[in-house]
């Protein structure tokens, strides 16, 4: 089991709970974030495969948009081979940002 230090200034060691808080939070954040992200990825590899639809398309719409998907404009059906950096990816990816 770990010792923490404990500072006979008490201003020191509310600062340092409210760091380890802070942290704690920023963490469980950017789990999140990641975990979004490769779900994301994983629609976007999808797209102009034989698992492409509407719902698909949908999926990866901005909630609350009155623009249509922006994957709607992309080729549906279209055997691919996309690779990580691939500009069809990549444009993809970049149109479903803005």
């Amino acid at each position: 089991m770990a010792r923490v230090a404990v500072s006979a200034d008490p201003h020191l060691a509310e600062a340092d709970l409210e760091f380890r808080a802070i942290a704690r939070s920023v963490s469980i954040q950017i789990h999140k974030i990641n975990a979004n992200v490769s779900a994301i990825t994983k629609l976007v590899d999808l797209l102009g495969s034989a698992k492409d639809s509407s719902d698909l398309r949908t999926k990866l719409s901005v909630p609350g948009s009155d623009q249509p998907p922006a994957a709607a404009n992309l080729p549906r059906h279209q055997p691919t081979n996309l690779t990580l950096a691939s500009p069809r990816r990549l444009r993809a990816a970049t149109t479903l940002l803005k």
